[in-house]
Order: C-alpha cells, then structure tokens, then sequence
C-alpha cells in the first residue's frame, strides 16, 4: 500500500551493488598500493587495504616512508565510511524481509481483531485509546492500541511500528490519527477480508 511503502527505503531506492561495488574498489586501490609501492605481497597488501578501512587502526603499515603515511591518511579517512556506509546497506538488506514480515504480521492480527468491528464498536476502540480525549490518537497513545491490534501483550513496539500503524490508520505522522481515519480505515480492513 501507499503509506507503508513510503515509510521505508526500499533496496531500489538505495542499491547494494554502489557501496559494495565501490568498497571493493577501494581495496584494489589499497592493494595495488601495497604491491606496486611497498612491494608487499598480494595477501599481506590485502589485509592491509581491509583492515585499514574496517578499524581505525593502521594493520600492517610498517614504512617510514611520507608517501605511504599520506596514501594511508587519506586511505582511512575514506575508507572506513566507505566501510560502514557499506555494512549499514548490507545489515539493512538482511532486515528489510523481517521488518516487512513483522508489519504484515500485525496487520494480519489487527484485521482479524477488527473483522466484526462495525462503525460503533470503530468508535469506542479509537475513544479507549484516546487517552486524553482530544480526538486524535498521537504517537503515546498508538503503543497500547498498536499492541491491541496485534494481539501481543509483551511486544516491544517500536517507533517504525508506530509509524506503520498510523499510516495504515491513514493518520498523519507527527499529527496522529483522527477519529474520522481511524473509523474509515476500520472499514476498508474489514471489506478487504470479506469474502
């Protein structure tokens, strides 16, 4: 749906092929350095070019020479972001499928809480959640109804999941969720499981 797809970035929007593509490059270039420069081998220019960009430290650089402690300056200071922006896009690949597992999971469980819910029964849920009775269900409020839904008492919901709901509910984030919205998309999760 609409709202739940510009809650995340999505692998198209952010490939994983630029940072790794270039990452790997980055280390051809610290290979070739160790090799043609410091006449290393290929394995120990290798474990140079990685672990100058995955720690902080300088592994394996052992010249006195000015060219090397600039090549390697330089070589760090791009390196090791280029290093992490790389692993943060690979960790957020292996998490996207749970991430989207889990928000299926609790619209799933909300659509079948909400599957004999007409209009009145819409409205008194979204007043027992209205906590301070302004009308709108802001992000405090969503928590406990959110768990609710989902029919799990001791989930840990997090903000994304917040942010989910109240796009489902067709709130607006930062604003919450009107009572209006919260009736309509009752509704439309209660049609769309009907036969």
């Amino acid at each position: 749906d609409k709202h739940s797809k510009q809650l995340v970035v999505r692998d198209e929007d952010s490939p994983l092929l630029l940072p790794v593509g270039l990452l790997i490059g980055w280390w051809v270039l610290g290979v070739c350095f160790g090799i043609i420069h410091e006449h290393w081998s290929w394995t120990r220019a290798l474990f140079y070019a990685v672990s100058a960009t995955s720690t902080a430290g300088m592994q394996g650089l052992d010249s006195k020479d000015d060219l090397t402690f600039m090549f390697g300056s330089i070589y760090s200071l791009i390196g090791v972001p280029l290093y992490a922006a790389t692993i943060g896009r690979l960790s957020f690949a292996i998490a996207q499928p749970v991430i989207e597992t889990r928000r299926r999971q609790i619209k799933e469980r909300a659509s079948k809480v909400l599957e004999d819910c007409l209009d009145e029964c819409s409205v008194e849920l979204f007043e027992t959640f209205d906590a301070d009775g302004g009308g709108r269900l802001d992000k405090k409020e969503m928590v406990p109804l959110v768990k609710f839904l989902a029919y799990a008492k001791g989930m840990v919901v997090t903000d994304d999941d917040v942010a989910f709901m109240i796009a489902e509910l067709g709130g607006v984030d930062g604003e919450g969720v009107t009572k209006a919205s919260f009736v309509d998309a009752v509704e439309k999760w209660r049609t769309s499981l009907a036969p």
